[in-house]
């Protein structure tokens, strides 16, 4: 089970029972214009400006804000992020399985452990993460409000993992 699944199950249900304006299926565009403003984005700097702009169309379509609908549009981009960030560590998992393979047959072993030191590196990020965002909900004694807080620190550490791994650490 992916660590949002608990707040986006929480909010789609309390959000099927608001008044919508909208058809169900709708915030799929929401959660595809994450990868469409990635790819169009050439730097780290540009891809940053992406960050909530799934939220904010989703908040202004719905034509009306409240914590709830808030807190469906951030996990319909907080999954998008998760998805590409996802994308994202496959690939870098990728070149550095390559370049071990290529260190093990320049006999150079001792430098054939990039992959294994980018997954240790994802998980501790990942635990990190979860207990950042579980604390931001605490400072606000939880409820709605605090589900909000670690949904924005959820999706907003998530997207700055995925620009962070995307250029950060691209193939020289």
């Amino acid at each position: 089970m992916n660590h949002l699944t608990p707040f986006i199950l929480v909010a789609s249900i309390l959000f099927a029972n608001a008044a919508s304006t909208q058809e169900a299926g709708s915030d799929a565009q929401y959660a595809e214009a994450v990868p469409g403003c990635f790819e169009r984005s050439e730097t780290a700097e540009v891809v940053r400006t992406c960050i909530g702009g799934g939220t904010m169309a989703c908040i202004k379509a719905h034509e009306w804000d409240s914590k709830i609908v808030r807190l469906h549009c951030m996990g319909v981009e907080a999954e998008a992020w998760d998805v590409l960030l996802n994308e994202i560590y496959q690939q870098r998992q990728a070149e550095a399985k390559r370049d071990d393979a290529e260190n093990l047959a320049n006999d150079l072993p001792e430098h054939a452990v990039l992959s294994e030191q980018l997954r240790a590196a994802q998980r501790a990020w990942i635990s990190f993460r979860d207990k950042e965002c579980r604390w931001a909900a605490t400072l606000v004694n939880g409820g709605v409000v605090g589900d909000l807080f670690s949904m924005e620190c959820h999706l907003d550490m998530t997207a700055r993992r995925a620009i962070e791994l995307k250029f950060k650490y691209r193939e020289q």
